[in-house]
């Protein structure tokens, strides 16, 4: 039994020999690691940003197209309307009126 707890201790002093050299490596390998992983970052961030670039891209094109749109129906509802008018003076002012008084006592109570 004396011989098992010699070679135990042998091998435990090898053991802690060695681990210095061993963590001098373990810590490149750690540095190595913790540089691939922020580059992989730094590449993910980058995608991140493009795509944001993009969305913002065409989401103000899609914004400025549906206010032409919106500009163009405008115009013509406003074209319609003025022809409408002009075609039927008394009844436009009637309407006028009714829509005056309805509004009048909606907000006196």
């Amino acid at each position: 039994m004396a011989t098992t707890a010699t070679n135990n201790n042998a091998a435990t002093v090898s053991a802690a020999a060695s681990a210095p050299s061993d963590s001098k490596a373990d810590g490149s390998n750690a540095n190595d690691s913790l540089t691939d992983a922020y580059q992989h970052m730094q590449g993910a961030v980058n995608s991140v940003k493009e795509a944001a670039s993009t969305l913002t891209a065409s989401s103000s094109a899609a914004a400025k197209d549906a206010y032409a749109q919106g500009k163009v129906k405008a115009c013509d509802a406003s074209k319609q309307t003025d022809s409408w008018i002009k075609e039927r003076p008394y009844t436009s002012m009637g309407l006028a009126f009714a829509a005056g008084v309805l509004v009048t006592g909606l907000l006196r109570k």
